[in-house]
């Protein structure tokens, strides 16, 4: 990009503020829209920044920068005639950093993935930068990357969808299910967003796919070389899977299985790549709001898995919990997914169903179709309070919405984080009850997406 050029930052969260210190280091004169600041708050960051102006008046922003780097919560569909001068974070990291990059998508499971090949790789000596979608922006990366060997990047479709060059020398997608059809409109441009992680990959880089969806990609020429898993993928007997099953056993068995062989492929692949052996193992470590243990009350034990905003990761933590009986929180928006089918897929281990939020009315009419025994509330204070009436020794709690936040709360953190409170609330009222891994976590104000 000339220097010259005006650029545009659209939004101030996560994504904007690492622009904003990226372009600034850059020398780029940066107009900022971000409706949501107060006066105050205009005159904090342009006075920190002289280079940096603020603008309220949308279309003067778009008019008049060069080019736009918009967050990727913005639906742009209705700018499209603007559409040439966005850029994005993952196209920028493409043109200006030179070392190993891995990205990872998929519907359910990515962030798990990318803490659990972060940890691996650095547990065996590997500088790595892990950033995106998880909270951290991208940009900074470029601001570090004479320190680090290597960089993971987590990705959403929002992410993707308007990448055109970027190309990580090994490109991860952990899984695919209907998601965000608000948002793109169709499972097929879900589909197409998702599938940018891969789509500019050369020779001599490399992917990593669930097979389930070899068949949508019949119309597509890897130039990388693709490697297709399945959950039966660690009983073939290729050397490439030798080396694989030893790595499967360095991480923690607590994780899911798919996300340990996929983890075991990366691994693999990094190490042909780096020349890098791979023997240290790692061991568990809990991450938060997914399929979280949090503690227990008179005997009931309760989990928080609030990072679930689709039907398949309540699905995948209800097959954790397939040998217990458990009492399922559900509610948020369904983010125009049909969660029809999540009823018919419910266990018989599902006592009852405690529906919340917005869109708990609608839940209730698919859930009386379905025979499921359920009760409705407008907010999850009164959820959980007639949640503890039912409980007894020996069974489970699991706050699994299946739908994202943005009802009740600004984002997953602070709504797994409200649940750990009412949790912590009853325990003061329970003098028999034990807990475990309850913290004043405090809450991220920004919103990831998947």
């Amino acid at each position: 990009m000339n220097k010259k050029k005006n650029i545009g930052i659209w939004g101030f969260g996560v994504v904007g503020r690492s622009a904003a210190r990226y372009f600034s280091a850059q020398g780029f004169s940066v107009q900022i829209f971000e409706p949501s600041w107060t006066p105050l708050e205009k005159k904090k960051r342009t006075d920190q920044k002289p280079q940096t102006s603020f603008t309220s008046n949308l279309e003067d922003f778009l008019q008049n920068n060069d080019k736009i780097l918009p967050s990727p919560g913005i639906d742009l569909r209705p700018y499209k005639k603007y559409q040439h001068k966005w850029i994005t974070e993952v196209d920028i990291i493409e043109k200006n950093f030179k070392k190993p990059i891995v990205a990872i998508t998929g519907t359910v499971g990515k962030t798990s993935v990318t803490h659990l090949l972060s940890d691996l790789l650095k547990k065996n000596g590997l500088k790595v930068w892990t950033g995106g979608n998880i909270g951290v922006g991208m940009l900074d990366l470029l601001l570090q990357k004479k320190k680090i060997d290597l960089a993971i990047l987590e990705l959403s479709s929002f992410q993707l969808e308007q990448s055109k060059k970027f190309a990580p020398d090994l490109a991860i997608w952990t899984n695919f299910s209907e998601n965000h059809l608000d948002r793109h409109g169709t499972i097929q441009q879900y589909f197409a967003a998702k599938r940018k992680i891969f789509e500019q990959q050369k020779k001599g880089q490399y992917s990593i796919l669930p097979l389930s969806i070899k068949g949508k990609l019949e119309d597509f020429q890897f130039l990388s070389t693709s490697l297709f898993f399945s959950s039966d993928y660690l009983t073939e007997q290729e050397p490439v899977m030798r080396h694989v099953k030893t790595l499967f056993q360095f991480l923690p068995p607590s994780t899911f299985f798919e996300n340990r062989l996929i983890v075991s492929l990366a691994a693999h692949v990094i190490s042909k790549k780096l020349d890098k052996k791979i023997m240290n193992p790692i061991k568990s470590r809990q991450l938060e709001h997914r399929l979280e243990k949090v503690g227990e009350i008179n005997g009931t034990t309760f989990f928080n898995d609030s990072k679930s905003t689709t039907p398949a990761s309540t699905l995948a933590a209800l097959q954790k919990l397939s040998d217990k009986p458990v009492f399922l929180f559900l509610g948020g928006l369904d983010k125009g997914i049909n969660r029809t089918p999540l009823f018919d897929s419910l266990e018989k281990n599902i006592k009852k169903l405690f529906l919340f939020g917005k869109q708990a009315q609608e839940l209730a009419i698919i859930a009386k179709k379905k025979k499921h025994k359920f009760e409705v509330f407008y907010n999850l204070d009164s959820a959980f309070a007639a949640c503890l009436k039912h409980i007894k020794p020996g069974d489970t709690v699991l706050f699994s919405p299946a739908g994202s936040s943005f009802d009740l709360f600004k984002n997953y953190k602070e709504r797994g984080n409200y649940f750990k409170k009412l949790i912590k609330k009853a325990l003061r009222h329970a003098p028999c009850a034990a807990t475990t891994n309850l913290n004043n976590s405090s809450t991220n104000r920004h919103s990831n997406s998947t």
